[in-house]
């Protein structure tokens, strides 16, 4: 077998029963901010596309390259396909003229003339553009693992197609966070510092499992050569850098006692056949290491090359004459009808401020309120998240109708963001789906996710074997510490004493676990007091012991229960477990009591306080003029600390504050005061060693009243294609009728939203 390296994720596969083209990709991607690095733009491609197989991983622009494909790659090759939820891959090949598909069943060994092929398709709404997928191929010579950027939950079908003799596999940054989020220099590097450290430490530990005979990195990083995006690369080995080169990743693999590691440039090959290995390369080694030894120069040169193409790119952004508000309106409102899960999981609206580029008298502020499922004018509300596009840009995206802004805008990393609270995924997860087709499958996938297998037994904790997160196999990836579990996929924890998640607050993400008691004692299951479990017996649905099923959070759903709400009109609340101190009085998690609506307790799990107001949060006054305090001690001292475990809140006085947790971005339910959301919340940057540190922000300005629940949207039939139970809030009027609310206590939130440390990898040792 011989492998050819096409540059990023490219592989040219030649084996003893054919040619395997993987992931051709040249044209600039993502508004030509993304170019491939090294250089690929020499290789011969009208010769690398006469090939028998075709294998697009996935749609990012940087995979799928339609320009490469329509003019090099052969219509006679036979497509194999990945098996994913839905046909967006198929038909965009079918469109370029392709006919002939093999569809692969996720994780089933195929043989197909002679090759053995094994592709395990990833389904989740956040894998990739609504799917990702890794390949395997064995030809009897050797066996090869191309992961390119797949990060599979269940490695059990890809070992048992091993041993392998190479893997293929992304390590560096693929994604915009944190250098789009308004944030201090201080903060961006260390949450880059937190993002980088993950990402090669959880390449790592893929390699680790694997086990194979070469580690080859690929997939990453691009290069930016755009002038406005050129710092973005990392031209010094900087550790607050996401987009380490290849050479780093190397050095990584040796440092952690990896051998095997090997560099592969545009045009370089690696042949195997039964054991013995050869590498060369296309124009000496010296000339192919040039791009990591003189980087900056390298890219520079690079970029000059590529400027008129920038140039020319750019001059094609806009769209003029677009009405944006009119436009997204009638787009986005017939997609929010079906976006019951989405809707309740973002909890508020969605600010869109478009720059405009004849000055302010071209600015434009459009809201998408989520609750209310309307698309209008900024009112002057404060909104939980922000997103600032020049409208060019957005004018594009409704021009050619982009049903997935993640893999358009976002990923060009021409925007700013800004946020209060964690990471939301449903929020991304909105704008990937612009399509019925698409947000349907999403719908499906939340309302779908309460389902699990058999709990497990770790340590001395009897648990749920799928982690409430990205359904990582805890049999696996689970180390239990005394009380405190971590899923080391990607480094969440729980409490095992309450079920809590401790690196998100979304009570949707909390875990089914209990003592693994002696012979004959009973089992009381965690976070459940005893009037509650007596009440879960009347819950829909029994389980063992009483309890409802823990839902599953973002990544693989929200742990939603549809077909459970005692009003079947209205968006499905997600699974809340309560902590021991709970009020007795609060509701069973993932059942309505009859009465909630009636009560005044709105959708989504908000508790209010008086008439359609949200409850105050704990620590924040409001005295209505603008003023911005950093405690500089803390903020510093505690980033220099904190590395991978910082979590920061920055208060912004013109629309809220951002909190970000490196690799952990979890979601967050909104807090909101007496009509004003909290936008100055005090959120522990967790410090290991020594104590925990609080970064404190306050910022403190009227941000206009929060609107009273919208009436909701009409009744529609359950969408019966994929089996969706979503549907729009109930019309029923005492359903929504505000009234006094009742007289609770809000518990004091711990800083439940950590981000998880980067000394857990995401495999175990095998």
């Amino acid at each position: 077998m011989r492998i050819t390296s096409l540059g990023h994720a490219g592989l040219h596969i030649e084996t003893r029963y054919g040619r395997i083209l993987c992931d051709p990709w040249v044209n600039p991607a993502y508004f030509g901010s993304w170019f491939a690095f090294p250089d690929n733009s020499s290789l011969d491609w009208a010769r690398l596309g006469q090939a028998d197989y075709l294998y697009v991983s996935h749609m990012h622009q940087d995979h799928f390259d339609p320009a490469l494909l329509r003019e090099h790659v052969s219509r006679d090759v036979t497509v194999l396909l990945p098996d994913f939820p839905v046909p967006d891959l198929r038909e965009q090949l079918e469109r370029i003229g392709f006919s002939r598909f093999l569809v692969l069943p996720s994780g089933q060994e195929m043989e197909a003339g002679g090759l053995r092929l094994m592709i395990q398709a990833l389904r989740s709404p956040t894998d990739g553009p609504l799917g990702d997928s890794a390949l395997a191929v064995s030809d009897g010579t050797a066996t090869i693992l191309n992961q390119n950027d797949a990060r599979p939950a269940d490695l059990d079908p890809i070992l048992a197609f091993g041993p392998f003799d190479a893997h293929f596999l992304q390590f560096s940054g693929a994604i915009w966070w944190p250098w789009t989020y308004e944030l201090p220099a201080k903060a961006q590097r260390s949450f880059g510092a937190a993002k980088r450290a993950n990402g090669l430490e959880r390449a790592a530990r893929y390699a680790k499992a694997v086990g194979a005979r070469w580690v080859i990195p690929c997939a990453g990083p691009a290069c930016f050569l755009d002038d406005e995006l050129f710092a973005l690369n990392d031209f010094t080995g900087d550790e607050a850098s996401t987009f380490p080169d290849q050479t780093v990743f190397l050095s990584y693999l040796r440092a952690s006692g990896i051998a095997g590691g090997q560099l592969l440039v545009p045009g370089a090959t690696l042949e195997a056949e039964h054991g013995k290995y050869r590498t060369s390369w296309p124009a000496g080694e010296r000339d192919a290491l040039r791009p990591f030894t003189d980087k900056e120069r390298y890219l520079r040169d690079y970029a000059d090359r590529m400027r008129p193409r920038i140039e020319a790119d750019r001059r094609c952004w806009g769209a003029p004459g677009l009405d944006v508000l009119t436009e997204l309106k009638s787009w986005f409102e017939p997609l929010l009808e079906l976006a019951g899960h989405i809707r309740a999981g973002i909890g508020g609206p969605v600010l869109l401020r478009v720059r405009g580029t004849a000055g302010d008298d071209d600015d434009e502020e459009i809201v998408v309120d989520f609750p209310a499922g309307e698309v209008r004018r900024y009112g002057g509300e404060l909104c939980r998240y922000q997103f600032t596009v020049a409208r060019p840009l957005i004018e594009r995206l409704i021009a050619e109708h982009q049903v997935d802004w993640v893999n358009s805008l976002f990923l060009s990393m021409r925007f700013s963001a800004r946020r209060v609270g964690a990471y939301n995924e449903h929020v991304y997860t909105f704008f990937k789906c612009l399509a019925p087709d698409r947000l349907m499958y999403a719908e499906g996938w939340y309302a779908d996710q309460d389902r699990d297998e058999d709990d497990i037994r770790l340590g001395d904790w009897i648990v749920q074997r799928r982690c409430p997160h990205l359904r990582g196999d805890l049999s696996r990836f689970g180390v239990t510490d005394g009380s405190t579990l971590t899923c080391t996929m990607h480094g969440w924890k729980f409490d095992l004493a309450t079920g809590r998640c401790l690196t998100s607050e979304s009570q949707s993400h909390g875990i089914r676990c209990r003592p693994a008691r002696p012979a004959g004692a009973a089992v009381q299951p965690a976070g459940l007091t005893a009037a509650r479990r007596a009440r879960s017996a009347g819950c829909h649905g029994r389980f063992p012991d009483g309890f409802p099923a823990a839902g599953h959070g973002p990544g693989r759903g929200t742990g939603e229960h549809p077909g459970r709400l005692a009003n079947a009109g209205a968006p499905p609340r997600p699974f809340r477990p309560a902590p021991p101190q709970a009020a007795e009085g609060d509701q069973c998690p993932g059942h309505r009591n009859p009465g909630d609506e009636q009560q005044g307790r709105p959708v989504g799990g908000q508790r209010r306080s008086g008439r359609g107001q949200p409850a105050a949060a704990p620590g924040v006054h409001d005295r209505g003029h603008d003023r911005q305090h950093y405690r500089a001690a803390d903020l510093e001292g505690g980033l220099e600390q904190a590395g991978a475990k910082a979590l920061l809140v920055i208060g912004d006085a013109g629309g809220g504050a951002q909190a970000e947790g490196g690799e952990a971005e979890a979601e967050r339910q909104p807090d909101q005061q007496d009509g004003r959301q909290d936008h100055a919340r005090v959120v522990g940057a967790d410090t290991d060693p020594g104590p925990s540190r609080k970064v404190v922000v306050s910022s403190d300005r009227p941000a206009g009243a929060v609107k009273a629940a919208a009436t909701p949207l009409t009744k529609r039939a359950p969408i019966s294609r994929l089996g969706l139970a979503t549907r729009p809030p109930n019309r029923d009027a005492a359903a929504n009728r505000a009234s006094a609310a009742r007289k609770t206590r809000r518990r004091p939130s711990r800083s439940a939203a950590r981000p998880p440390s980067s000394s857990s990898p995401p495999y175990p040792s095998t």
